[in-house]
């Protein structure tokens, strides 16, 4: 009997060593779970902040490209030369169409165009001629240019020709050659032309405007010096050149 309670008691350590080994091997397997979370929630940010720098620099390249092509339009428009026998890149008697070309070129399509086609008459209802007036009058540019066919036989298929220009104040300036226009100070263009100018008042039922004339002769003894409009007295410091002109005008005005 003592035999079988050793043999026994030594099972029943045996057994009990095993169960203690059991339990401390799943307690380490229970454990990782929390570490397979926390690398999960480090990713996150690294990815949003990526996105965000990509994007920042492509919208600042596209802004330097729109101020390059204003630095072109104030030299095309300085060929333009306000002259006794034409505006420079054009002259008087030139055929119409080539001067519309270049004119148009440089300013783009008139804001007015007129035609009369007979335009004119010898007072014994005979019309003949051709007339044509265009204009660019708008806040950029004040031009006016005529284009005229004089023939007394006149032929629908003739050329008209550049006959007559006037020039307002705008944007863009138009200057002659020593830098006077529409817009310069009186005493400035006084000062330019000296004795080769005078002024004159309209009479009171004209609206008694200030006008100036020069002497400079055309080449031409049908077209017109040289002339233009002040905006008050010529003695005054603060007036100044409103409007020029030079050419053969079609239907000039009384006043």
């Amino acid at each position: 009997m003592s035999r079988v309670a050793a043999t026994i008691a030594f099972a029943t350590v045996v057994l009990m060593g095993c169960t203690t080994d059991t339990s401390d091997t799943t307690g380490p397997d229970t454990t990782p779970t929390p570490s397979t979370t926390s690398t999960v929630t480090t990713q996150a940010p690294t990815i949003t902040a990526t996105t965000t720098t990509t994007t920042m620099p492509s919208t600042t390249t596209t802004a330097p490209s729109t101020t390059t092509t204003t630095t072109t339009v104030p030299e095309r428009h300085s060929e333009i030369v306000l002259s006794a026998d034409g505006l420079g890149v054009v002259s008087f008697e030139e055929p119409m169409d080539d001067v519309l070309t270049i004119l148009i070129d440089l300013f783009g399509p008139p804001t007015s165009d007129e035609v009369v086609e007979p335009a004119f008459s010898n007072g014994e209802e005979v019309s003949f001629g051709y007339f044509r007036g265009v204009r660019w009058w708008g806040p950029s540019v004040r031009l006016y240019v005529e284009f005229v066919d004089w023939s007394l036989n006149w032929d629908p298929l003739a050329t008209p020709v550049f006959s007559y220009w006037a020039a307002g104040q705008g944007e863009i300036p138009l200057r002659t050659v020593e830098g006077v226009g529409p817009g310069t100070p009186w005493s400035e263009a006084a000062e330019v032309y000296g004795d080769r100018v005078e002024t004159q008042q309209d009479a009171e039922d004209c609206g008694g405007r200030w006008n100036f004339v020069t002497d400079g002769g055309t080449g031409n003894p049908f077209y017109t010096t040289l002339h233009g409009m002040l905006d008050g007295d010529p003695t005054n410091p603060s007036t100044s050149v409103t409007w020029m002109a030079v050419g053969r005008e079609a239907f000039p005005q009384g006043c």
